[in-house]
């Protein structure tokens, strides 16, 4: 296994490559000057070329193009244009926010998709199945950030139980704050984050649901589980023990690129409750045209994504004995 992981980690560098020229061909092609954006449109045609010498896009593609990879080599991604700090500083200060929501997103998601899962396939065709199903189809329906609406205008402004926009204290320091004596500190950091981890949670609960639901029942279809009622075992040591664990398989697959989706859905989300994450970062960096920005987001989230992966792979291996890594 750690052969196989060797191996999946030195692959990130051609993906990595591919995603740096994939990204920078697509803004060479995408209308609109960072020069005009930074100046306004009322600046002078010398001026806007100004401000394009000093940032040198007035130089060929393909020398950009070479000087950026060569950069990239040495793990500097560029200087943001508008926010005048290098991109891996301004990347850093927004990474903990999104990892808080997406590791609580994911935990969300996982507990309740595969409670109602099992649920539904265990009490197959009575209500608890239908009202199952009946949550599985809204979630899917559901656009994130509709959702999100809805539970700000619930949980925030009706009910007043929840803060509706912004961030409190970093979790790991939150944390410490507990440790230290001021539990206050963690629970106001936990009443911004919950909401923003709901939303995305809530989404992808109800895709793990119906997943876990029909992976379970044709599960529970094997002869092995019939041999095992047969010996008289119990229904729920035959669910856990035997079926649920061969279920699991197609899950866990899931889950994996349930992250990319979550990546995706906290652009939206970030930016309905206020929450300072990348998400946010990426959207105010592609409206500003700020391209060192964006092609270190973009970097970013493609490695954060192979590397969740990456794990998948080897938490399947360990969960079904019948997958073979090579």
């Amino acid at each position: 296994m750690l052969a196989y992981a060797i191996r999946r980690l030195l692959l990130l560098v051609p993906l990595a490559l591919g995603v740096i020229f994939v990204v920078f061909a697509l803004l060479q092609i995408i209308p609109g000057d960072p020069a005009s954006v930074l100046l306004g449109e009322d600046a002078s045609a010398e001026a806007r070329a100004q401000v394009r010498s000093n940032l040198g896009l007035d130089r060929p593609v393909a020398t950009r193009f070479f000087a950026y990879l060569g950069d990239v080599l040495r793990l500097d991604l560029g200087r943001s244009i508008f926010r005048n700090e290098p991109v891996t500083q301004a990347i850093a200060s927004r990474l903990g926010a999104t990892v808080e929501i997406a590791l609580l997103a994911v935990t969300l998601a996982i507990a309740i998709g595969l409670a109602l899962g099992v649920a539904a396939a265990m009490r197959r065709g009575s209500l608890v199945d239908a009202g199952c199903m009946v949550f599985a189809q809204l979630g899917v329906s559901m656009p994130v950030f509709w959702l999100g609406i809805l539970l700000m205008y619930l949980l925030a402004v009706r009910l007043n139980w929840l803060p509706a926009i912004g961030r409190g204290a970093p979790l790991d320091e939150a944390l410490m704050a507990a440790i230290a004596g001021n539990p206050q500190v963690l629970l106001t950091s936990l009443s911004h984050l919950a909401m923003p981890a709901i939303t995305l949670g809530l989404h992808g609960a109800a895709i793990l649901s119906r997943l876990v639901r029909a992976a379970l029942i044709e599960t529970l279809a094997a002869d092995y589980v019939r041999t095992a009622r047969a010996k008289g075992v119990s229904w729920r040591r035959v669910v856990l023990d035997h079926a649920l664990r061969n279920a699991l398989l197609p899950v866990i697959s899931v889950i994996g690129l349930q992250f990319g989706a979550l990546l995706s859905g906290a652009v939206l989300t970030e930016g309905i409750f206020g929450w300072p994450g990348l998400g946010q970062l990426a959207v105010g960096a592609i409206s500003q045209r700020d391209i060192p920005l964006v092609q270190g987001l973009v970097l970013v989230f493609a490695l954060m994504f192979a590397l969740v992966n990456l794990s998948v792979d080897l938490v399947s291996a360990l969960v079904d004995p019948r997958v073979r890594l090579r």
